[in-house]
């Protein structure tokens, strides 16, 4: 696998990060394998002393050794953490995933909302 992370801060309190990520998974048969590619852009910029906001693109794609079995995704992320102090704090997140395939029977897309407490010490 090769994993690999750039961070870019343009300005204080806003930092810009690539991410790319490849796996490989043989089939346990031993007939065929997956390879994995990840990749995604994603930004984090502290609005405030109180809130921070994130987004991110991403797409994936799985390319299999055997015929139509490929499948690859897109999608989007929008989210925000507000800190109540230096320890609690609520966090927020939408996403929305975008996934296709060879076989058009496994594609589908999906929108998901989060909503949670963050504790740290």
């Amino acid at each position: 696998t090769i994993d690999a992370n750039l961070t870019w801060s343009p300005q204080r309190g806003t930092d810009v990060v690539m991410s790319t990520r490849t796996s490989f998974q043989p089939e346990t048969t031993g007939l065929s394998a997956t390879a994995t590619y990840d990749a995604s852009l994603g930004v984090l910029h502290a609005l405030n002393s109180r809130v921070d906001l994130n987004g991110a693109l991403v797409a994936k794609l799985e390319n299999s050794s055997l015929a139509d079995a490929d499948e690859w995704e897109l999608g989007g992320e929008f989210g925000f953490t507000y800190w109540l102090n230096r320890t609690l704090s609520f966090t927020g997140l939408y996403a929305y995933r975008d996934h296709d395939a060879d076989r058009a029977s496994e594609a589908w897309d999906a929108h998901t909302v989060s909503l949670g407490i963050r504790l740290r010490r």
